[in-house]
């Protein structure tokens, strides 16, 4: 006999063969008590395969206002792995790559098709580091004038968009004559938190 079937039986679905007896005349399907039928079917499916991720994803942080860095080596059974951010581990991920200084997660996913079921890989941490900054400091040679001076800060290694004030104090009173020791004790403005 003869089997006739599709060029292209992957997907999941039923499938259908149809099988032609090549010597009719002499032989005859089990089935087939009259023996007039020379060709007989069978049905069969291919289910929709169980899908998971053989490898987790990994990822190595970064500094606040630096390039990010891709997650890499996740691997699935089967389908196209997308990555998604989250600021938990059990909150809502999406695609955006956070920017802000702080501990974050990504996960891979696996959307489900009519061919295999959706995958999700573990959860994997990874933080954004704050940024250091370097000071730049005013005149530092005052002249007294009766009042409690200070030289003044200036943030620098900052990332565009942020505007930097720091809080210089110096301990005692400073209005005297004298060598005194200022020092900055706080970063204020835009984006301070990632600093």
């Amino acid at each position: 006999y003869t089997a006739a079937q599709g060029s292209d039986w992957t997907n999941a679905q039923k499938y259908t063969v149809t099988l032609t007896l090549t010597d009719p005349a002499n032989y005859r399907w089990k089935n087939d008590e009259t023996g007039t039928s020379g060709t007989a079917t069978t049905t069969f499916t291919i289910t929709q395969a169980p899908n998971a991720f053989t490898e987790q994803p990994s990822i190595v942080g970064w500094i606040y206002g630096n390039a990010n860095n891709d997650p890499t080596n996740a691997e699935a059974n089967f389908g196209d792995i997308v990555y998604m951010y989250s600021s938990s581990e059990d909150g809502g991920y999406s695609k955006e790559v956070p920017t802000a200084a702080g501990t974050y997660y990504v996960k891979a996913f696996v959307s489900e098709t009519a061919n295999w079921k959706a995958a999700e890989s573990e959860a994997v941490s990874f933080t954004i580091a704050r940024r250091e900054i370097t000071i730049t400091w005013s005149e530092k040679q005052l002249t007294y004038n009766g009042k409690e001076q200070a030289p003044t800060a200036t943030a620098g290694n900052t990332v565009s968009g942020d505007d930097l004030t720091l809080t210089v104090t110096v301990e005692g009173e400073h209005k005297n004559a004298g060598t005194y020791t200022a020092q900055v004790t706080a970063i204020g403005g835009t984006g301070a938190a990632n600093y």
